[in-house]
This record gives structure tokens, C-alpha cells and sequence, in this order.
């Protein structure tokens, strides 16, 4: 798998956790979601070579789905 197709399921990732942050509304699940998202971010930082807090703030602000 090639570095673009790492990162296409990274923000897939991402947007999957931004649905169910969004349509959630069970605790538990919005805390998941909340973990799916870190990790993606987390990964993207690491494919990107970025700090994490950058990633973080271009890739966790939005809201809604």
C-alpha cells in the first residue's frame, strides 16, 4: 500500500469518527469516536511528519457531520 492510500483511509477515518461524534448519543459510543479520531490524527501527524497538536487543530475542530 502506497503513502496516499494510507492516508485516504486515515481521513476516512476521521470523517467515520466526525458522523459518530455527530449523530452519537450514547456516552460510551461518543468516547470511541472520540478515540477513533485522536488515533487518525495521530496517525496522519506520524505519516506527515507533523506535530500532533498541528494535525489536531487543521484535522479535530470540525463539527458536524
Amino acid at each position: 500500500m502506497n503513502e496516499q492510500e494510507w492516508i485516504d483511509r486515515i481521513v476516512e477515518l476521521q470523517s467515520l469518527a466526525q458522523a459518530g461524534l455527530t449523530y452519537g448519543r450514547d456516552r460510551y459510543d461518543l468516547e470511541r469516536y472520540e478515540r477513533i479520531r485522536t488515533l487518525s490524527a495521530e496517525m496522519l501527524a506520524d505519516a506527515a511528519d507533523l506535530p500532533l497538536e498541528t494535525v489536531q487543530g487543521l484535522f479535530c475542530n470540525e463539527t458536524g457531520y
